[in-house]
C-alpha cells in the first residue's frame, strides 16, 4: 500500500520536492504526482536513508571542501614546501578563484 503525502504549506511542500528528487535519483522511475499529492510506494522508502546521502553527495559534491582540495592535487604535488613562494600561492588562488589569499 503507497503513502499518500498530501500538500501543505509552502515549507511542507518544499520538504515533499526533496523526498521527490531523491527517490526518482535513486529509482531512476517517476512517481505518482497528483494537484494535491504525491503517492510513494513503500518499498521506495526501505534504503532511504542511503539514497538520501547519495544524492546530495552527487548533487553537492564539487562545493565540498575535500573536492576543491582533491582538485587541486597536481598543482600541490608540484609544490616544494622549502620553497614555496607568493608567487606559487597567486597561482594557486588563480586557478582556483574560491580560495583566498
Amino acid at each position: 500500500m503507497p503513502i499518500r503525502l498530501y500538500l501543505g504549506d509552502w515549507l511542507y511542500n518544499a520538504g515533499i520536492v526533496g523526498i521527490i528528487n531523491i527517490l526518482e535519483s535513486a529509482m531512476e522511475m517517476n512517481l505518482t504526482k497528483t494537484n494535491h499529492y504525491v503517492e510513494i510506494p513503500l518499498e521506495f522508502l526501505e534504503q532511504f536513508s542511503d539514497h538520501y546521502f547519495e544524492y546530495f553527495c552527487n548533487k553537492y559534491e564539487r562545493m565540498t571542501s575535500w573536492y576543491k582540495i582533491v582538485s587541486q592535487k597536481a598543482i600541490l604535488d608540484q609544490i616544494q614546501m622549502d620553497t614555496f613562494n607568493e608567487e606559487q600561492l597567486k597561482k594557486i588562488v588563480t586557478i582556483h578563484p574560491s580560495a583566498s589569499v
